[in-house]
C-alpha cells in the first residue's frame, strides 16, 4: 500500500513523516515505507543489482510481466555489481573484480536488502524448551513468507 504522501519527484513530506511516526508509536511490528515504481517520464533509468538478475525474489507471474516492461522502456540493468561509493551524480561499483564509475544522474534511489540477524536464539533456548525463529531473523526474505512462518509456528504451539 502506498499513501501518495510523497511529492511527485519522490521527496518525503511532513505528512508522510507524521503518518509513519503515528504507526511506529502505535506499536506496529513491521512498517514498510512506501512503494517504488519505475516510471521514467523521459528519463534514462539504470538499475544496479548485486545478484545475477533483478527481481529474482518476485513470483514467476508478476516477473514475467515486469521484465518485458522494463526492456520496452529501455531500462538498463547492471547485474553482479556491488556499489562501493556514491559520487555527486553517480556511483562507483565493482563488477568482476573491476571498479566502474557511472555518472550523469540527477536522482539516485537506494534500496537495500537485509541479512539475518539473530542474537537471541541461543539465549532463548536456554530459558525456553521451544523456540521458533522466523522472518529475517532466520533468512532474509519476503514479508508474506515470514507471516506464513509465524502462522505455522503459532499453530504448532
Amino acid at each position: 500500500m502506498g499513501t501518495n504522501f510523497g511529492t511527485y519527484e519522490g521527496f518525503v513530506t511532513d505528512q508522510m513523516i507524521e503518518y509513519y511516526r503515528a504507526r511506529a508509536l502505535g506499536g506496529f511490528g513491521l512498517i514498510i515505507i512506501e512503494v517504488t515504481a519505475v516510471d521514467p517520464h523521459g528519463k534514462a533509468v539504470t538499475i544496479l543489482e548485486m545478484r545475477a538478475d533483478i527481481a529474482l525474489d518476485e513470483a514467476p507471474t508478476p516477473r514475467a510481466f515486469l521484465m518485458p516492461r522494463l526492456a520496452e522502456r529501455g531500462i538498463q540493468k547492471i547485474v553482479n555489481a556491488t556499489v562501493k561509493k556514491f559520487n555527486e551524480d553517480g556511483v562507483v561499483y565493482e563488477q568482476s573484480g573491476k571498479e566502474v564509475t557511472i555518472g550523469g544522474f540527477d536522482t539516485i534511489v537506494l534500496t537495500m536488502g537485509v541479512k539475518p540477524y539473530n542474537p537471541l536464539e541461543e539465549a532463548a533456548k536456554k530459558v525456553c524448551g521451544e523456540v521458533y525463529v522466523i522472518g529475517d531473523a532466520k533468512q532474509a526474505g519476503l514479508a508474506n513468507k515470514a507471516t506464513e512462518a509465524g502462522l505455522a509456528a503459532a499453530l504448532a504451539l
